[in-house]
C-alpha cells in the first residue's frame, strides 16, 4: 500500500547469492648465499664524525637452493543462496523505515587438502595424502530492522533453526616406493 511519498507499506521479497574462495600452497624453500663485508664504519651524528662506510661483496660459493620435501595444497569454495521476505514500512522517502523479516541461508561448500611427500634413504618413498568434503547447512534467521535517517540505524536477527550436513568425504593416502619406479 502507498500513499504518496508519505508511506509505503508492504512485502518484499529477495534472493541474496554470495561464494568465496580459498586456495593455499605450503612448503619450505631456502634459498642462500654468502655475503663478504670487509670494513664497515658507521658513524653517528654523521656531520660531526664524518661519513659512514663501508662495502659488501658477493663470495665465491656458489647459490645454495635447498626445497623441503612435503608441500600442502589446500582449498575451498563455499557458496550461499539466501531468500528472504519482509514486510515494513517506509516513511518520508526514506527517513524512517521499520521492517521485519524472515530469511534462509542456504550453504554448501566443497573443502579440499593435498600433502605431497618425499622421504629420503634407502627406502625412498613418495606419497600423495588427500581428502575431499562436500557439505551444506540450512539457517532459518528472523529479525527486525528500523531507523530515522540520520539519528540511529538498528538491526537485530536471531537463529531460530540451523542444521549441517556432511554430504560426502573421501580420503586417499598412496604411497610408492621410488625404487620400484626405477
Amino acid at each position: 500500500m502507498r500513499v504518496g511519498s508519505i508511506v509505503n507499506i508492504g512485502p518484499k521479497f529477495s534472493v541474496g547469492v554470495s561464494s568465496a574462495a580459498k586456495i593455499g600452497l605450503t612448503g619450505n624453500m631456502d634459498i642462500g648465499t654468502t655475503l663478504i663485508i670487509p670494513k664497515v664504519e658507521m658513524r653517528f651524528p654523521p656531520k660531526q664524525a664524518g661519513p659512514s662506510s663501508g662495502v659488501a661483496t658477493a663470495s665465491k660459493a656458489p647459490l645454495k637452493v635447498e626445497v623441503s620435501p612435503q608441500a600442502t595444497i589446500g582449498g575451498s569454495f563455499e557458496g550461499h543462496i539466501t531468500p528472504r521476505i519482509a514486510l515494513g514500512v517506509d516513511m518520508l522517502n526514506g527517513l524512517a523505515k521499520a521492517e521485519i523479516f524472515m530469511e534462509t541461508d542456504v550453504k554448501g561448500s566443497i573443502d579440499l587438502g593435498v600433502t605431497l611427500a618425499k622421504s629420503a634413504g634407502a627406502n625412498s618413498t613418495a606419497s600423495v595424502t588427500g581428502c575431499v568434503g562436500l557439505n551444506s547447512a540450512i539457517t532459518a534467521r528472523v529479525g527486525a530492522e528500523g531507523g530515522v535517517f540520520p539519528f540511529f540505524d538498528r538491526t537485530t536477527a536471531f537463529d531460530i533453526f540451523t542444521k549441517e550436513f556432511a554430504l560426502f568425504k573421501v580420503s586417499v593416502d598412496v604411497r610408492v616406493s621410488i625404487l620400484a619406479l626405477l
